[in-house]
């Protein structure tokens, strides 16, 4: 639940922006800004879950065929299960498709070099 409430919290808060604006890659300032790009959205996931008591970590690859990085989240359930969770693309696309999501499923969804 509480992943699920940050998650939404993020992405009622935060717009995506890719303008090139050094600023959009500061976490912090886009607490003022509501704008940010991917490692954005991922530090905020991780600052807050962490403070909530959550196991998160943070991924970064290269985009396959994009030439560019991609970040998102992961955390361990109470289970020991290990989830990712990518705000930036549940925000973009305007659902939870990527909230959760299992290591296999990522794998797909997130092709890398």
């Amino acid at each position: 639940e509480k992943a699920k409430y940050i998650h939404d919290f993020l992405i009622n808060m935060l717009e995506h922006s890719e303008n090139g604006d050094p600023i959009e890659y500061n976490a912090f300032q886009a607490l003022s800004t509501k704008k940010g790009v991917c490692i954005v959205y991922t530090t905020l996931f991780s600052i807050f879950s962490r403070y909530c008591g959550l196991d998160t970590g943070t991924v970064t690859y290269d985009m396959k065929d994009m030439n560019m990085l991609h970040c998102y989240n992961t955390i361990i359930l109470d289970s020991g299960e290990e989830r990712c969770i990518d705000v930036l693309w549940d925000e973009n696309r305007g659902n939870d498709m990527y909230f959760l999501e299992t290591v296999e499923e990522n794998i797909i969804s997130h092709p890398r070099e």
